[in-house]
């Protein structure tokens, strides 16, 4: 097909702001260079939300297939409507992408406080670890010498019982 009879098929008008394309299910369009052309939208002030085929290779085809899929272009109050839609959905994403930007940061300050304050948390742990580690300590010196207080004990009630049979003989 000539370059004459592409631009005579691709109708009138760029695209310069386009959706990404899906692959047709409605008995599909075959482009010039035999691959099945995908359904793009173009979001162009001229057409906006009007529907396009175009080559199944993408934009870096050889073949530069473009054919409108809706054959009126918009116009009147609808295509004012889509305008107005299109204007606040690319305003809500810049919103949105500068949300995210913020989220971010404040994360990232987030995370150095959390980090502080884990820091701060181990440091306080470690300390009472260490002064629950002295009095275990003394609570098994202090079991050691109780200890050694029964045994004297159990010996010397042993001997006094003793001393006392001896005595009774």
């Amino acid at each position: 097909m000539s370059n004459q009879q592409k631009k005579q098929d691709s109708g009138s008008g760029s695209s310069s702001s386009v959706r990404g394309g899906t692959r047709l299910q409605d008995g599909g369009v075959v482009c010039y260079c035999g691959r099945d052309a995908l359904v793009r939208q173009a979001w162009t002030d001229a057409n906006p939300g009007r529907r396009f085929y175009r080559c199944g290779e993408g934009w870096k085809s050889a073949c530069d297939y473009f054919r409108w899929r809706d054959v009126e272009p918009p116009s009147g109050w609808q295509k004012q409507a889509l305008l107005e839609a299109r204007d606040q959905l690319r305003l809500q994403a810049e919103e949105l992408n500068t949300l995210r930007s913020r989220l971010a940061s404040r994360g990232e300050e987030a995370e150095n406080e959390s980090t502080v304050e884990l820091s701060e948390a181990v440091e306080k742990l470690m300390k009472e670890n260490e002064a629950l580690q002295v009095a275990n300590h003394k609570l098994l010196e202090k079991k050691i010498s109780l200890r050694q207080v029964y045994i004297v004990g159990c010996v010397g009630f042993v001997c006094g019982v003793v001393t006392l049979i001896q005595k009774m003989k």
